[in-house]
Parts: C-alpha cells; structure tokens; sequence
C-alpha cells in the first residue's frame, strides 16, 4: 500500500482520442479532469473501462502523468519530519501527507500555486536523516513534476 498521485491528460476534452468512445457511454469530464461515463451496465462499465485503459488515447487510462509517491511508512516519515514545521507546509500535511494511502481525493488548480511554494520550501529543507533526505529530495522531484503537469494541463493533481 502507498500513495500515488497523478494527472489526466485532456485528449478527450481537445478531441485527441485515437478511438472515439461509444455514443451510448455517454462520456464526460470529472472534476479531477479524468473522463468517466453514465452507464448502469455491468458489461458497458467494463468495455468503456478497457477502452480508456488501451485504445482511448496514448496515455493508459487517460493518466498523462503518474507517480507512485511512497508506501505508507515512508509517507509517515515525510509527514513526520515536515510536522516541525506545520506553518510552512500546510497544503502538504492537510491535503498530501495527512494519510499515506488515502485515495479518491485531489488538489485544485487554486491549491497548485500553494503547493507550489510549499515545494520551493522543501528545496532547502534539511531532514534529521540521510534516508529521510534522499525520500524528501525524490518526493519534491516528484511534486515539481505534478505540479507543472498539472498547470500545463489545467487539471487536479489526483490522488
């Protein structure tokens, strides 16, 4: 178990789908930018579910950009060594860190510009360990890579 987060890329929404969907999926945008349909039909669900896994667009499942942020005690080590500092790193530890597998939730792209300070802090911040820094230094990599997916992309970063 761990944390991912990611961004949908827009193909659906710019009409860049390599396979248009099925009339009656009835196709729409998410709030969190993903693409899902309306249909009540065990065996609909399932062929618009294989559709957008492999034929709806280059991106599997729609996902431009994914990344698989740390398993549940790495998660806790982050969340750990930030909470010295709660002031400096409110969206990370309310909105990211606050459970290492939480799902179902995302960031809006009002939080992206909060989230991206609080990524300019962790640049300089110092961890208590080694092992802590180096997990500190990739999760900022990451973030940064989230961050500028998700305003390139005008969509949530997602978790």
């Amino acid at each position: 178990m761990g944390l991912d987060a990611w961004v949908y890329c827009n193909c659906f929404r710019d009409g860049k789908l390599r396979e248009p969907p099925k009339v009656r999926w009835k196709v729409y945008v998410e709030e969190t930018g993903g693409i899902a349909c309306v249909t009540q039909q065990l065996e609909e669900q399932i062929a618009f579910d294989q559709w957008l896994a492999l034929r709806a667009c280059e991106h599997r499942n729609g996902m431009l950009l994914h990344h698989h942020l740390g398993n549940i005690a790495l998660i806790a080590l982050l969340r750990s060594e930030l909470n010295c500092f709660p002031d400096d790193f409110p969206v990370l530890l309310r909105q990211v860190l606050y459970d290492g597998v939480h799902s179902g939730d995302y960031l809006a792209p009002g939080d992206i510009a909060r989230l991206q300070l609080e990524i300019e802090r962790l640049k300089a911040f110092r961890c208590s360990s080694s092992e802590a820094q180096n997990f500190v230094d990739e999760f900022c990599r990451q973030r940064k890579e989230l961050v500028e997916c998700s305003k390139m992309m005008n969509n949530p970063i997602v978790f």
